[in-house]
């Protein structure tokens, strides 16, 4: 094992395969042109962390480098939208049901109505 694949061992955020990994890493190394490839490669996990924020979508280190990963663009973090609750309704219906109540207020057996309603409900 190389010293430039230390370094990007300890770099890469998914620890698997590392046998794959030293293999894709000396291939990546000579794909590189530039003067400083291990630097082209760290820079490419640098930019590519902040959208790895769930371990289950990091790419193996020797899917990442046969891929060339650090010539993609840097991933969007993953946008994540709360789930309301099976049992709450949606605003909409909170607020049907609102109008529903006001306008039973205005009835003269409102109160007994909606005692009975709210007994069941």
């Amino acid at each position: 094992m190389t010293a430039g694949f230390a370094v990007f061992w300890s770099a890469y955020p998914r620890k698997k395969s590392k046998e794959a990994a030293v293999k894709a890493f000396a291939k990546a190394m000579r794909r590189i042109t530039e003067d400083d490839p291990l630097a082209v490669i760290i820079a490419g996990i640098e930019r590519a962390l902040p959208g790895w924020d769930d371990p289950q979508f990091i790419p193996y280190p020797a899917s990442w480098l046969n891929d060339a990963g650090w010539e993609d663009e840097a991933p969007q973090p993953r946008q994540i939208t709360p789930q309301r609750p099976r049992n709450e309704r949606p605003d909409r219906y909170a607020e049907q049901q609102d109008n529903l109540d006001a306008a039973w207020a205005g009835s003269e057996r409102a109160s007994e109505i909606l005692a009975g309603r709210r007994a069941f409900g």
